[in-house]
C-alpha cells in the first residue's frame, strides 16, 4: 500500500523537477526535450513532403489530409483578417499551426516527452509569435501603432488610467497564449496518467478488479481520444488568436 502511494505521488515530484528542463540523454547538452523537438520537426517535414510529393489529379490520403488542414486554416485566417491579408500571411499561420500540432500529437505516444506541457516552451513560442505580429504592425503604422492603446472618444481625465490598463491587457496576451496551451495539455496528461495508474492498480487487485478492469480501460481509451481532439483544438485556437491579434495591429483595433 505504501509503495502504491509513493508511486502515485512520484509523477508530481518528477514533474516539478523537470518543469523547465528535460532529462539529459547525451553529455551535458542534449536532452529528451531536444530529441522530441527534432523528431517533431522531422515528422512534420516528412508529412508535408510526402503529401506534396507528386500532387496527382486524384489526391492521395496524405494529400487530402494536408489540403483539408490548409483549406481550413486559410478559411479561418481569411475570416479574421480578410482574404488579401490572410493569403499574404498564410505560410506563417500554417507553419505555426503545424508546429504546435506536431508538438501536441507526438506527446501522445508512449515513452515520449510533452514539450508543450512545459511553460517555458509555450511562453517562448507565444513571445516570438507576438513579437512578429507587432513587427508587422510597426511596418504598417510606425509609432502610430500605439494609438490602439487609447480608444477614440476617451475623456481626457481618464486617459492615463486607460492607457495603463490597455497596455497591461495588451502585453498580457503573451501570457494568456502560453498559459492556455500549457494548462490544457498539462491537465490532460496528468488526468491520463492518474487514470492509467488507477487502472493498473485495479488490475493488480485481481478478483473484483478484473470485473471493472475492462470499463476502466475503456475510460483510458476515451481519454486518449479526447487528448487527440485537445491537441488539434489547442493548435487551432493558438493560430486563430494570432490571426485576431494580427488583425488588431493592422487596423489598430478598437
Amino acid at each position: 500500500m505504501t509503495y502504491g502511494v509513493n508511486l502515485f505521488f512520484l509523477q508530481f515530484s518528477t514533474f516539478i523537477q523537470g518543469l523547465f528542463a528535460g532529462q539529459l540523454l547525451v553529455g551535458g547538452i542534449f536532452t529528451n526535450f531536444m530529441l522530441i523537438t527534432v523528431l517533431g520537426f522531422i515528422a512534420l517535414k516528412l508529412f508535408i513532403s510526402f503529401s506534396l510529393y507528386e500532387t496527382p489529379l486524384v489526391p492521395t490520403r496524405l494529400q487530402s489530409i494536408y489540403e483539408f488542414f490548409y483549406g481550413f486554416i486559410l478559411q479561418t485566417v481569411c475570416d479574421q483578417t480578410g482574404s488579401k491579408v490572410g493569403e499574404k500571411f498564410m505560410p506563417a499561420y500554417l507553419t505555426l499551426f503545424f508546429t504546435v500540432l506536431s508538438a501536441n500529437v507526438i506527446a501522445l505516444f508512449p515513452y515520449t516527452y510533452s514539450i508543450t506541457s512545459q511553460l517555458i516552451v509555450t511562453f517562448t513560442i507565444s513571445f516570438f509569435a507576438f513579437a512578429a505580429i507587432n513587427v508587422v504592425g510597426f511596418l504598417h503604422h510606425g509609432v502610430y501603432l500605439f494609438g490602439m492603446l487609447l480608444p477614440k472618444g476617451c475623456p481626457l481625465a481618464i486617459v492615463p488610467a486607460i492607457v495603463i490598463i490597455e497596455t497591461v491587457s495588451y502585453v498580457f496576451r503573451v501570457v494568456s497564449l502560453a498559459l492556455r496551451i500549457f494548462a490544457n495539455i498539462l491537465s490532460g496528461h496528468c488526468m491520463l496518467k492518474i487514470v492509467t495508474i488507477f487502472v493498473w492498480f485495479v488490475f493488480a487487485l485481481g478478483g473484483v478488479g478484473f470485473l471493472v478492469h475492462g470499463f476502466s480501460l475503456a475510460v483510458v481509451v476515451m481519454i486518449n481520444v479526447l487528448e487527440c481532439a485537445v491537441a488539434a483544438i489547442q493548435a487551432y485556437v493558438f493560430t486563430i488568436l494570432c490571426s485576431v491579434y494580427t488583425n488588431d495591429v493592422l487596423h489598430c483595433g478598437h
